[in-house]
């Protein structure tokens, strides 16, 4: 049952960051907090000390690694922060796994984005200009992470309580 309710959280955080910066082309410091104290609280209730240490390990491994591309101006610290608390959500060592499924959705965000932009006529110059709303793609590739993860550990488990 905790289990279960956990990833459905996991889930509506995602798709709330992914909703909230398709419309306002922001992330708000609110919805970071609220996920990341969902995720830590909810980790520590249903799975312990043990899984509350996986989740802050989780957080900050999934913020260390977007933090060059957050440097060089590929995603905004509100990006950073939401795919940190994603990473306090799924835990060590889940959470490399769910940041790479991240990265991969921006990159296939970002290939339709220069594909629209071509259709438009736009050249490559003034699409690069435009803001790819990066909360879109952490919805997407965390989604896909939880598809994957129920596809290929039926029975065996689920993230939540990985310590």
């Amino acid at each position: 049952m905790g289990e279960t309710t956990l990833i459905g959280l996991f889930l509506i955080f995602a798709a709330v960051v992914g909703l909230s910066d398709l419309r306002d082309r922001r992330i708000p410091n609110w919805l970071v907090i609220v996920g990341l104290a969902t995720a830590l609280f909810g980790r520590a209730w249903f799975g312990g000390v043990g899984a509350l240490g996986s989740g802050v390990l989780g957080m900050l491994i999934s913020a260390a690694m977007v933090l060059p591309i957050y440097r060089f101006r590929g995603m905004a610290a509100g990006d950073v922060k939401a795919i940190g608390a994603a990473g306090a959500f799924v835990g060590w060592p889940f959470a490399p796994l769910a940041t790479i499924f991240v990265l991969v959705a921006g990159g296939a965000c970002a290939l339709v984005g220069l594909a629209i932009c071509r259709f438009k006529g736009l050249g490559l110059s003034e699409a690069m200009k435009k803001r790819m709303p990066y909360g879109v793609a952490i919805a997407l590739g965390l989604g896909c992470f939880s598809w994957w993860q129920l596809q290929s550990a039926p029975g065996k488990g689920f993230w939540v309580f990985a310590v």
